[in-house]
């Protein structure tokens, strides 16, 4: 009985890390919704500061991109625990010397498919978040 209790565990986690790995390769960025007015505009709100982790920056598409990209496996973990729901925002922040934070409209286009749309973004290194917001961080 214990044996088959162990037997059983295994094959759910097995099965569960197939699901993450799927829901993983799943996940796509809408460049569409992504590059609206506003988020353009706040790609720009840091480049006249003189204070500040992005003083003088414009953040770029690579940034954003790349700190999406960095956090799919996060994101797809997230999902599987109903952490992340369709269309309830949640805020992915880069930890470290950028302190990139985008907030991120995740929308279920189908079974084991998921949209996140960028809504906004900003560096800054205490990025405040709404009550019981889900804010996952990324090395």
């Amino acid at each position: 009985m214990l044996l088959e209790n162990i037997i059983k565990k295994h094959l759910l986690l097995l099965e569960r890390d197939n699901y993450i790995s799927t829901l993983k390769d799943n996940i796509t960025i809408d460049f569409e919704l992504f590059k609206k007015d506003h988020v353009i505009v706040r790609q720009k709100r840091h480049q006249y500061e003189t204070e500040g982790p992005c003083a003088g920056e414009i953040i770029s598409n690579f940034d954003i991109v790349n700190l999406v990209e960095d956090s799919l496996n996060i994101v797809s973990i997230e999902i599987v625990n109903h952490n992340i729901r369709n269309g309830k925002e949640f805020i992915v922040s880069r930890e470290g010397d950028d302190f990139l934070n985008l907030v991120i409209i995740p929308l279920n286009t189908g079974e084991r498919k998921w949209n996140l749309i960028v809504k906004t973004l900003m560096c800054k290194q205490n990025f405040t978040v709404g009550k019981g917001q889900l804010q996952l961080y990324i090395p």
